[in-house]
């Protein structure tokens, strides 16, 4: 009985706390709901200003392929088709290639004057231009700012026929060109000693050698040296095999073209011949 009366007395004593949490309780529930509901109907916020993304995101700028090439030190190509033949009286007779484009060569004549003149790239030009640069089978003249071409002439059928009022001299040089090689194939094949001896040449197992008894109109006509060893025309081996090379000398006469190989110390050159 005394149990019952204890558990009846902290029971009634415990109510009134519990009583005043949950009262505690649901007045600030009220007052956090009342918070909400003043901030919703209070009306819209102030939209937020966009990011200014022109001012703040940079994109990397485009890279141009070519502009980086020359950087690395590769040559822009010609755009043959947007770059026009020169209108210059001018003949292209030769191209001494290098692989240093500065040390490359042109052998031209003005059409109708003399011999044909060697440039380099930079060297000025009769008739106002200037040689920009040497490619394998032509050139490319600078003139009043604008490129222009000059190239090989391109043999024809009446190109041998010389009209009475002006003689055709691409035809005359090209006949004395065959005639001289018809003599040298000749020669090789009579007396290849005394042939190549009135030449200056010197054969060897590995192409023949320009020695300092060639004569200077050779030397200046092909932009050869003393030294200078020709080791294959037209893609063909020399100086092995004598009646081999009289071959080759024969067939030139009939493609009417060289490519000589030279070497000159480390360098190899190339000499392009229009006959």
């Amino acid at each position: 009985m005394r149990d019952r009366m204890t558990l009846i007395w902290e029971q009634r004593r415990t109510r009134p706390v519990a009583t005043a949490v949950l009262f505690v309780a649901s007045v600030v529930f009220a007052w956090l709901l009342g918070k909400l509901l003043w901030l919703m109907l209070s009306g819209t916020s102030a939209d937020l200003a966009r990011p200014d993304l022109a001012a703040t995101l940079k994109l990397p700028p485009t890279v141009d392929a070519r502009r980086v090439g020359l950087m690395f030190g590769e040559r822009e190509a010609v755009a043959q088709a947007e770059v026009a033949d020169t209108t210059l009286q001018l003949r292209l007779d030769g191209i001494l290639e290098n692989s240093n484009a500065d040390l490359s060569r042109a052998f031209i004549s003005e059409r109708g004057k003399g011999n044909p003149e060697i440039y380099r790239p930079g060297d000025n030009i009769p008739g106002g231009a200037s040689l920009d640069r040497i490619e394998a089978n032509l050139v490319v003249l600078l003139r009043a700012g604008r490129e222009e071409i000059l190239r090989f002439d391109q043999p024809s059928e009446n190109a041998t026929t010389p009209t009475a009022t002006a003689p055709n001299l691409a035809a005359v040089r090209a006949a004395q060109a065959r005639n001289v090689l018809t003599n040298l194939a000749e020669r090789l094949a009579n007396s290849p000693m005394t042939a190549l001896r009135q030449m200056g040449m010197r054969r060897t197992s590995q192409g023949y050698i320009v020695s300092i008894t060639a004569p200077k109109q050779m030397l200046n006509r092909f932009g050869l040296k003393p030294g200078d060893r020709v080791v294959s025309i037209n893609g063909q081996l020399v100086g092995k095999d004598v009646e081999a090379d009289q071959k080759v000398l024969s067939q030139l006469q009939q493609s009417g073209n060289a490519r000589v190989e030279i070497q000159r110390g480390a360098q190899t050159l190339t000499l392009e011949q229009r006959l």
